[in-house]
């Protein structure tokens, strides 16, 4: 089975740098020569906006360019992700479009959520495919519209944690065999630990009533 590359973190928002890298990485998402570009317009952008509730059909990006510009500029904590995987593994498990990218993270924002702290309600994002040769990724930004200002530090066993969920998810059908043959190790173990305990029982009760060994033994079978 193939990895997955999982990448989550935070820029300190208390740099005036992190203004400038928030402002231009928008349109570095939206604008890609990479990027699948949404049917209606000339951009990669879509994600979950409370202010913009069509963002893959607006001609354009710049008023949630200057919203996530704002985000910065007022200190919020803004996240950035990424999730990547080989052409091979995109190209057999269906992630070369961005509805499945979409799903897989929309299936994880209550992890997140619970991860960074926030309401699940309160999660915003926005994102863009990159169909790059060799690695297609999906990289997206995600903030809570509630918190002002919160602890940006992310702890490393969060991390951890949410790069092997999203694993799992992704090669789901990879591992069902793996997880088949450990299911049947495990029964293959308790019955055996069940015959391990009748032969005990039946050595204790031997002990205790002082049977004869072949006689008790030769009744039972």
């Amino acid at each position: 089975m193939s990895n997955l590359i999982f990448k989550f973190e935070t820029l300190n928002p208390n740099f005036r740098t992190t203004f400038f890298k928030h402002k231009s990485y928008t349109n570095y998402l939206a604008n890609s020569e990479y990027a699948i570009k949404n049917q209606n317009t000339n951009h990669g952008l879509f994600g979950k906006v409370k202010q913009f509730t069509d963002i893959r059909n607006m001609k354009s990006i710049e008023k949630i360019s200057e919203h996530i510009t704002n985000l910065a500029d007022r200190k919020i904590p803004i996240y950035r992700g990424l999730l990547s995987l080989t052409e091979y593994d995109a190209c057999r498990l269906g992630y070369l479009e961005q509805d499945k990218w979409q799903e897989l993270l929309e299936n994880k924002l209550p992890r997140i959520a619970e991860m960074i702290n926030v309401k699940y309600e309160d999660l915003q994002y926005v994102g863009a495919v990159h169909l790059e040769e060799g690695h297609p990724h999906f990289q997206f930004m995600i903030w809570s519209k509630a918190k002002e200002k919160s602890n940006y530090f992310i702890k490393y066993q969060f991390k951890n944690k949410l790069r092997a969920e999203f694993t799992n998810d992704v090669f789901r059908e990879d591992l069902l065999p793996l997880y088949q043959e450990k299911d049947l190790a495990k029964k293959n173990i308790i019955a055996e630990n069940e015959i391990i305990t009748k032969l005990f029982h039946f050595i204790h009760i031997f002990s205790i009533t002082q049977i004869n060994y072949k006689t008790y033994f030769g009744r039972i079978f």
